[in-house]
């Protein structure tokens, strides 16, 4: 293994004797760490009266500097899951994209988890569960904002951990290949947590992208939630991919993706960062351009598709406003549930599409009706 991600390398100490399950563990371990281009500097130790110096209880075992993980009586699927998965956090999960899902813990919370597993399993992916517990404005005190008391601050964190080990538990039923699971725990405002936590890491040489997978925040307000104020810091900040899950909606392979076209150079640009995120994708790519083309190159952008994704299978299309009060949204959604799309792709330059998003005419709509999935790419 020569890649590497940055300039560390991993020590790791495997204990046992030739066996199958011990050659299994080992090359799932060098399989999961190459994919995500961790170095490993592995030594195997098969020699007893080792065990008994480094006082290996059972074998195999996994030792890096003090921390060790041994066989205790469990399955060895399990076991080996949380061996990976030990591994690869150290390193924070190194080149593996990291679908970043916030939660409140409502079913439709629970419904952008499950979306986002989905879209982990076919992209090299981690999915990292996120709860942020949000400062209370007090308007009666001099202080603005309530101080989050430990207990509180311990339940949530408690409550998320539960639904991280809830939810690998389902999925380790589903099979070496079913994604881990993390959680991310921050106090403080939503939005802004969200948009920090997903921000680039300016020390580290090579990263995973970090994806967002947001669904309805499942409060009893939908009109105020769904588009409301975190999801629109979110959409509007963010400096990675965010998609907006509808409630209820389910993930389903992208045979059909409608792209909203709306300046030939940023839509350009777009290309190489969604194709990473269409791995193991063939969709048909419906470019949709609303509103006037004289100044749009069409025939430049459909190639450029072409090339990039190797297919033939991309189309232009113009869409025009259906009348007084409506707006390219409309258009745009519009064309995309004819189409029978399983996702809406626009970039965050297309001023007109994000705000629209937010306008609460459209929040209803969407809300009521849609079942497309959106993707935002950033700048």
């Amino acid at each position: 293994m020569t890649q590497r991600y940055h300039n560390n390398m991993l020590d790791l100490t495997i204990y046992g004797k030739p066996s199958s399950t011990y050659q299994f563990m080992k090359n799932r371990i060098l399989e999961i760490t190459e994919r995500a281009e961790i170095t490993l500097n592995l030594q195997e130790i098969s020699d007893t009266n080792i065990f008994f110096r480094d006082e290996i209880s059972s074998i195999p075992a996994f030792k890096i500097g003090s921390d060790l993980k041994t066989q205790m009586p469990r399955e060895l699927n399990a076991f080996l899951r949380e061996v990976c998965f030990w591994l690869l956090k150290k390193e924070d999960f190194g080149a593996m994209t990291q679908f970043i899902v916030p939660t409140d813990f409502s079913p439709n919370g629970n419904n952008a988890i499950s979306y986002a597993q989905q879209l982990s399993k076919k992209r090299n992916g981690i999915v990292k569960l996120m709860h942020v517990l949000n400062f209370t404005e007090n308007t009666n005190s001099t202080n603005r904002f309530t101080a989050i008391s430990p207990y509180s601050e311990s339940t949530a964190k408690a409550r998320l951990m539960n639904l991280v080990q809830v939810t690998d538990e389902q999925w380790i039923n589903e099979g070496l290949e079913s994604p881990f699971v993390d959680g991310v725990f921050k106090i403080g405002f939503p939005g802004n947590e969200i948009v920090n936590y997903t921000k680039p890491k300016e020390q580290k040489s090579q990263i995973g992208q970090k994806v967002i997978v947001m669904g309805n925040s499942g409060e009893s307000n939908i009109l105020k939630n769904f588009f409301g104020s975190v999801s629109s810091k979110v959409v509007k900040s963010a400096k990675c991919p965010v998609f907006i899950i509808p409630p209820k909606t389910k993930y389903k392979t992208y045979n059909r993706v409608t792209i909203c076209c709306d300046n030939d150079a940023l839509d350009e640009k777009t290309i190489p960062r969604l194709k990473e995120l269409m791995q193991n994708e063939a969709p048909h790519f419906s470019l949709v351009h609303a509103g006037e083309t004289d100044h749009y190159n069409e025939l430049k952008i459909i190639e450029k598709w072409k090339k990039e994704f190797e297919t033939r299978k991309v189309s232009f299309h113009k869409t025009e406003k259906r009348g007084e009060g409506s707006s390219n949204v409309d258009s745009i959604l519009e064309f995309a549930e004819t189409d029978a799309a399983n996702l809406i792709v626009a970039h965050r330059s297309e001023k007109g599409f994000i705000d629209g998003l937010f306008h609460s005419s459209f929040s209803k709509k969407l809300a009521r009706n849609s079942k497309i999935p959106i993707l935002i790419m950033p700048k």
